[in-house]
């Protein structure tokens, strides 16, 4: 989906200041009032997103705009619902604090949107050998967001390459579990570097042999936090585990490591559950996974040179 650039301009800023001092109002406003209204009244949300897209603040509205469909789910909506609007809120602090919205990861959770060539032009790019290990779809306001995550063979680093699908005329690029895709992957300017711009084309297989760096639940629970120190509202977390078991407790299904550190997991079905739990039997395999919204979505098992789609 193609996007124009915007020109930030010094009356620009003052209108997206002004919009986020408008939110965290609102943020504070809703809480002393209570979150239930918000199952009642869903013009509040319709609202204060109209508001903030009118002051050039489109990527949090967009975040607001999710939360209806979420309540209607019914389920653990409150904890999304806080969680959303605590990372709204620590942003505008953050904001407020430096009283500018310069920074690279400001601009992508206001929603500023800057052109492949001109993100293509900063050079952060890694050249590597890009595993594909998994995708992720999700929808938002009848968009179907699909989300590739790829792995360096060299960097040891995960790659994000996002494609938004508007209708059915739009077709995704296709990647292959397994492939190894050779070459440049431009980077989104961040502290924390994760989505690009674009994956290479030029591809092959997994080399026979490629040993997969993991980490423990609890070493990634670490690092996790220390991301968390850096950009208080970051919201993706993926990783490679080894060691791992998993449990069902309570209809809800749990992954563990061998020190008892575990992460719920965002499965539905019990076939699934049994699938998983004889693929990692076998002491070599290890879990790729995407940890958002305080549950791990599986992405595929790496095990003997091959991923497996679970």
């Amino acid at each position: 989906m193609s996007k124009s650039t915007e020109i930030i301009t010094d009356k620009k800023t003052t209108r997206i200041l002004e919009g986020l001092l408008l939110l965290e109002k609102w943020i504070l406003k809703l809480l002393d009032q209570g979150i239930d209204v918000l199952q009642k009244d869903e013009s509040r949300i319709v609202d204060i997103s109209t508001r903030l897209v009118d002051a050039g603040i489109p990527g949090i509205a967009r975040r607001l705009r999710i939360i209806p469909d979420k309540i209607k789910t019914g389920l653990e909506w409150r904890d999304y619902v806080l969680g959303e609007l605590a990372e709204c809120y620590l942003f505008c602090q953050s904001v407020k604090k430096k009283n500018a919205i310069d920074d690279p990861d400001h601009q992508q959770f206001i929603g500023i949107v800057k052109r492949k060539s001109e993100i293509e032009a900063l050079n952060l790019s890694i050249q590597d050998q890009w595993i594909f290990v998994g995708t992720i779809r999700t929808k938002e306001e009848n968009i179907v967001v699909i989300r590739n995550w790829f792995y360096g063979l060299s960097s040891c680093t995960f790659a994000l390459y996002i494609e938004y699908i508007v209708n059915r005329f739009t077709k995704p690029r296709f990647f292959e579990l397994g492939n190894v895709y050779v070459g440049k992957a431009y980077f989104y300017p961040s502290i924390c570097p994760q989505r690009v711009v674009n994956i290479p084309t030029a591809y092959s297989r997994i080399p026979t042999g490629y040993e997969l760096g993991a980490e423990s639940i609890g070493e990634f629970l670490d690092r996790k936090c220390q991301l968390l120190i850096k950009i208080p509202w970051y919201k993706s977390f993926t990783t490679i585990l080894h060691s791992t078991r998993v449990i069902k407790k309570d209809r809800e299904y749990y992954i563990l490591d061998h020190n008892d550190h575990g992460l719920l997991l965002d499965l539905k079905e019990d076939e699934i559950y049994w699938r998983l739990s004889a693929l990692i039997m076998d002491k070599e395999s290890k879990i790729i996974g995407e940890f958002e919204d305080g549950r791990l979505k599986i992405l595929s098992v790496y095990n003997n040179s091959c991923l497996i789609k679970i």
